[in-house]
């Protein structure tokens, strides 16, 4: 969320100097899609989903970006079923049962901490509690406190940005 781009990846500030809360990573949707030459619907019920028993998901085109094909523009719908399911594969290190989905146990640590300096409160794609301050999509504003200050100080959450 520092690359200074914002949802139509425009420019909004320097990169690495500005915290903007953007989709612009999901641009690697695309990156993935050519590497394994599978949608990315594909690649995720063959590596994700199906391990897991993930049913209910499904990834789309956000209609406010069905006319920029550059622009950062998918969404993922997921039952809360589903969700619950993905939950639970992060609370167990990336592993189903006794089934290794995510091999890199130190990209899901990664993942769960603070991935830069200006938004404490903000991994890689996930939001992060006690961290004693955080800032919220399309704003410049730090609060000082944490996310959720009534939660646990361990709890992460994809919250996303709305």
């Amino acid at each position: 969320m520092t690359s200074g781009l914002n949802d139509s990846l425009e420019p909004v500030g320097e990169p690495g100097k500005i915290w903007a809360y953007s989709n612009a990573f999901s641009q690697l949707h695309y990156v993935l899609e050519k590497l394994t030459g599978k949608t990315i619907q594909d690649y995720a019920t063959e590596v994700l989903f199906g391990p897991t028993g993930i049913r209910d998901s499904s990834y789309y085109v956000r209609p406010d970006f069905l006319n920029e094909p550059a622009a950062a523009g998918y969404g993922l719908k997921m039952s809360p079923r589903d969700m619950a399911r993905f939950g639970l594969l992060m609370l167990n290190n990336g592993d189903w049962g006794a089934v290794p989905v995510v091999g890199d146990k130190a990209f899901l640590t990664e993942s769960i901490n603070s991935s830069q300096k200006l938004n404490l409160s903000y991994g890689y794609l996930w939001w992060l509690n006690g961290k004693g301050q955080h800032m919220l999509p399309g704003l410049q504003f730090k609060f000082n406190q944490d996310l959720i200050p009534t939660a646990p100080a361990d709890l992460f959450a994809a919250l996303g940005k709305n």
